[in-house]
Parts: C-alpha cells; structure tokens; sequence
C-alpha cells in the first residue's frame, strides 16, 4: 500500500471507532539547504522537545546525501 491509502484506511478506522487520527506531512525537498543546523537545534532543545525528536530534526537537516546517475 502506497502513504495515501494507509493515510485514508487510519482516517476511516478513526471515524468507524470515533478514535483521534493524528497525520504529519512534510515536505523537506531542499527546503533545509540554508538552514544553521546547530542555531536549528538550539531552538529545539530549548523547546524541551524530547531528545529521540531533536535528534530526528538534526538527522534530518544535516544527513544529506546527493546522488547522480548518468
């Protein structure tokens, strides 16, 4: 199953069971290139954001890999 159809079959098992269904979307594509990693999680940190999520957000904007093909 694609996210969509995971996404939509969470939104109708959260209406049939009256339960809450909860979604994140991100759209990261280039949109970190500028950031200053290390003010980025200060931030974070000081938001008493969980550390397994500051180090997500850290992983996240700072494990770039670029790939090219022919």
């Amino acid at each position: 199953m694609n996210n969509l159809t995971i996404l939509y079959a969470e939104i109708l098992r959260g209406f049939q069971t009256d339960t809450l269904v909860a979604a994140v979307f991100l759209d990261i594509k280039a949109a970190y290139d500028n950031v200053l990693i290390n003010r980025l999680v200060n931030r974070v940190v000081n938001l008493d954001i969980p550390p397994m999520f500051c180090r997500f957000i850290y992983n996240l904007v700072s494990a770039h890999q670029v790939n090219m093909e022919k």
